[in-house]
């Protein structure tokens, strides 16, 4: 990873709104605040939230995907993507490590 290559701490950060909802737009930040790439934005449509809630809190303190300069992550967790459709993936992030896993999330009422 990047923090790894460079011995510098980043974070993921995910823009929230008054309510503390995440919005869908996400930046990366050095160690510092700086402001590493452009915005971006998740696709029309697709929210994001905490795998505990739909409340649209992402669980993270501050919104922030804080990895250090060793690859670890300062706090694991998961955060949901959902579409229109009402497709889910999960993403999991491993606090020791910083390793992302992604699956799927069933439905209610789909079957296995």
């Amino acid at each position: 990873s990047a923090a790894v290559a460079k011995r510098q701490g980043y974070a993921l950060v995910f823009e929230a709104d008054a309510e503390g909802v995440a919005t869908g737009r996400y930046w990366i930040e050095s160690q510092d605040g700086e402001l590493l790439e452009k915005r971006y934005e998740l696709p029309a449509g697709v929210e994001v939230y905490g795998a505990d809630s739909e409340s649209g809190g992402l669980g993270f303190a501050e919104n922030r995907v804080v990895f250090g300069s060793t690859g670890a992550a300062r706090e694991g967790g998961e955060i949901v993507l959902k579409d229109r459709r009402g497709r889910s993936r999960r993403l999991g992030l491993a606090r020791l490590t910083g390793k992302v896993s992604i699956s799927s999330v069933e439905s209610e009422g789909e079957q296995e």
